[in-house]
């Protein structure tokens, strides 16, 4: 997994582009009304934020009226570590927007923070946070909460950038314990977070070799619309600047 695709609409782009930031959104409005849920702490999906992606580097047709409702539809293609975490002695994640969030990555591996991984698709998409009557976390949990979906999805190829975000508030619920601690009960106790979504900083210059692919249902208006953005905003560009293959007008001129 080198390189990975997003596709949106040319509107959200210029977001993603001015703002210096990709969005992560909670996993309670993905696509999955399955996910995020465990068979022993029930829905968890409000504490946890994605950014979804697909290691498919042929264009998905199916993909393209899923996730863009705009006509002026746009791929972003790009290197898998285009966005990392920024993150401090007290593993919180600094580079991000947020002013009411404690956000922390996502520990795997040994509690090594991972920033990406793809999608585990599976006939039983739901988990046991703890082990057993005592309470350890199980590995299954640690392992792979976040990222495990229906088989029936596995058309889409998932990756996604994800990481656990908590109210600032509840950082010294209990005073004698880190604020990490005081974040997981806040999951565990299902605590009430109004936190939509979490805007994290990239850096810009590594949109200089993204590739851009417009939609099917776009124009040569909108093509020379999108190679006139791109000069302006990206400096030192040198990436490609393409149609879908489901597009067959000759734009080279």
């Amino acid at each position: 997994m080198e390189r990975i695709c997003h596709y949106t609409s040319f509107s959200t782009l210029k977001l993603i582009i001015e703002n210096k930031t990709i969005r992560l959104n909670s996993l309670k409005n993905v696509d999955d009304c399955q996910e995020a849920y465990t068979k022993d702490f029930g829905d968890q999906s409000a504490y946890f934020f994605a950014s979804c992606w697909t290691y498919d580097s042929n264009e998905n047709l199916p993909l393209w009226s899923m996730y863009v409702k705009d006509r002026f539809a746009v791929r972003l293609e790009i290197d898998v570590n285009f966005l990392e975490f920024n993150i401090n002695k007290k593993h919180q994640i600094t580079n991000h927007t947020s002013r009411n969030a404690f956000c922390y990555p996502i520990f795997r591996d040994g509690g090594k923070p991972v920033p990406i991984s793809k999608i585990d698709y599976r006939d039983d998409p739901y988990i046991s946070v703890c082990e057993n009557l005592l309470g350890f976390i199980s590995k299954d949990y640690i392992k792979s909460f976040g990222i495990i979906k229906k088989k029936i999805w596995d058309f889409q190829k998932e990756c996604r950038f994800l990481l656990q975000a908590t109210p600032i508030k509840y950082a010294k619920h209990r005073k004698n314990v880190s604020y990490f601690i005081n974040h997981l009960e806040s999951i565990d106790n299902n605590r009430e977070t109004e936190i939509e979504y979490i805007d994290v900083y990239y850096e810009m210059n590594k949109l200089c070799n993204a590739n851009f692919m417009l939609g099917p249902s776009t124009t040569q208006e909108d093509y020379i619309e999108l190679k006139d953005y791109i000069s302006k905003k990206i400096p030192n560009f040198i990436g490609k600047i393409e149609r879908s293959d489901a597009y067959t007008r000759d734009i080279s001129r």
